[in-house]
């Protein structure tokens, strides 16, 4: 299990999954702190974990849910599109950086 430590505070780290090397880690709560808002939500349910968070342009909840084993495997390092194969880019994009696929056209425009 790959551990992290969060440079700001020294807690425990939130991770994309990913092999970070030797780049700073950033808890959840920091995060949270350093863009002025919450990044999701998460609920831990029977044998998925949800993520969801209201999207600042359609005002409508978005959310993903993947299967516990698959998000834990994540959380010990995995890559995110190994984790979760059945995820399209936009679902996995959200888990990475809390950004809904409207946020992302919005900021980015449309694709062509």
């Amino acid at each position: 299990m790959l551990s992290y430590v969060c440079y700001v505070c020294g807690g425990d780290s939130w991770t994309s999954g990913q092999d970070i090397g030797n780049q700073r880690t950033i808890c959840k709560s920091c995060m949270e702190a350093a863009v002025g808002r919450k990044v999701w939500d998460y609920e831990v349910l029977a044998n998925t974990v949800r993520y969801s968070r209201i999207c600042r342009v359609t005002g409508e909840r978005y959310s993903v849910e993947v299967p516990t084993v698959a998000h834990r495997a994540w959380l010990d390092g995995k890559l995110i599109q190994d984790a979760f194969p059945e995820l399209n880019a936009d679902q996995r994009e959200f888990l990475i950086s809390a950004l809904t696929p409207a946020e992302w056209h919005q900021m980015l425009g449309e694709e062509e």
